[in-house]
Order: C-alpha cells, then sequence, then structure tokens
C-alpha cells in the first residue's frame, strides 16, 4: 500500500514513521488507542478516489480524520489500517451570497471558513461552533453541529445541501 500512496502522492503525501503515526492512534478521549500502519495526506478528490478503491481491493481498512479534536472515539483507526488526513483538502471552493450556500472540501475549518469571509468582506454569519475554531465545518455538521445560533436556525446538520461521496470501488456520487 505504502508504494502505490508514494506513487500516487509523492513522498510527502504518506507516512509510516512511528513519531507520526503515534498523533493519530487516538483522539480527545479515553477510548484505547489503534495503531495505523499509515498517514495519506490526499489533496484532491481524484486521489481520495484511487486510494479508497485500492485500499478496498487489497482489503486495508481506512479511517478519515481531519483535526483529531473528535471526541467518542470516531477516528480511532483499526489496527494496521490507513488514515486519510483530509486537512490538506482545507479549500473554500465557492461562496454564493445571494443561496447563502459555501461549497468546501472536508479540511476547512472554523477558523479558515471565518477568515475566508472576514477577509473577503462576504456579508454571512457563520455560527460558531460549540467545537475548537481548529474543528472541521464539514465533519462538525455532520455530527449534528450545535452552534451560537443552533436553538434559533437548528444545528448544522440542518444545513447540509449536498455531499460528494466516494463509495468503496472508488465512484464518486
Amino acid at each position: 500500500m505504502k508504494l502505490f500512496l508514494v506513487d500516487l502522492l509523492g513522498a510527502d503525501g504518506v507516512s509510516d514513521a512511528a513519531a507520526d503515526l503515534a498523533g493519530y492512534a487516538e483522539d480527545q478521549t479515553e477510548i484505547e488507542a489503534g495503531r495505523p500502519a499509515l498517514v495519506a495526506f490526499p489533496t484532491t478528490t481524484d486521489q481520495i478516489q484511487a486510494i479508497v478503491k485500492h485500499a478496498n481491493e487489497v482489503k486495508i481498512p481506512i479511517t478519515p480524520r481531519v483535526y483529531g479534536t473528535n471526541l467518542g472515539g470516531l477516528t480511532i483507526p483499526s489496527e494496521g489500517g490507513l488514515v486519510l488526513d483530509l486537512t490538506r483538502m482545507n479549500r473554500v471552493i465557492e461562496v454564493d451570497t445571494e443561496d447563502m450556500v459555501a461549497v468546501i472540501e472536508p479540511g476547512v475549518s472554523q477558523r479558515i471558513m471565518k477568515d475566508y469571509l472576514v477577509e473577503r468582506d462576504i456579508p454571512l454569519t457563520l455560527g460558531y461552533s460549540l467545537a475548537p475554531p481548529d474543528t472541521s465545518v464539514f465533519a462538525n455538521a455532520l455530527l449534528g453541529g450545535l452552534t451560537n445560533r443552533s436553538l434559533k436556525y437548528g444545528d448544522q446538520s440542518e444545513s447540509i445541501s449536498g455531499l460528494e461521496v466516494v463509495l468503496a470501488d472508488g465512484s464518486l456520487v
């Protein structure tokens, strides 16, 4: 798997160094750590599709992870598995102010999104998550994401209008 990942992502896009892997073995819970064999840092959807397809073919479990601020053991990897670190996929693709829609990659944190809106003087309000600023907007929303605006507007999961999903065969839906 490592050679496949190095060919796909380059040498700086994959690691099996014990020091690197240790940081991916646990999250902010007391749940027992897992020991991944590899961590990969994709930057495109095409790369994720290729990785998922190959991992499925060679039967290596994948654990996606963004910032590791997760609770409940959601990002603890399977023993000998692959962690997909999605923090390098941190672009805001589009913000439509008229429809109040943002298209983002999974590594866009609360801080990145806020800074994006402020720097461009975009007149939209981002609800402040009850999670740290370096938490994925996407992952937080998938988990129900409560914000300072939730009582009035509902949790962030109610604001998701679409997702791109990579299936085990590498296809995108």
